[in-house]
């Protein structure tokens, strides 16, 4: 969709829930619907992408011909973006 609309690049967001805080992060109402039953920590477990995740995005830009690019916010994930041959981070 990004190609057809004439974006020459997409740029996602490279983290685990490890690289941004700890399991006693607490709970936040306002990630959870406003239930308040989901910790922090568990939400950005379940919205990061993970390295299958990641792969599936470099192949889809490799088809589309466009670049994909990622904010970068651990040095393990710097790796696995390497490994898959991003030319750029942030």
């Amino acid at each position: 969709a990004a190609a057809e609309s004439g974006a020459t690049a997409v740029k996602f967001q490279s983290f685990g829930p490890t690289d941004l805080m700890t399991k006693s992060s607490g709970v936040a109402a306002h990630l959870d619907a406003g239930a308040g039953t989901e910790s922090v920590y568990d939400f950005v477990q379940r919205i990061s992408l993970d390295r299958a995740a990641h792969e599936a995005i470099a192949a889809c830009c490799k088809e589309a011909g466009i670049a994909f690019l990622s904010s970068v916010f651990s040095p393990a994930m710097l790796d696995l973006l390497e490994d898959l041959g991003l030319g750029a981070t942030r």
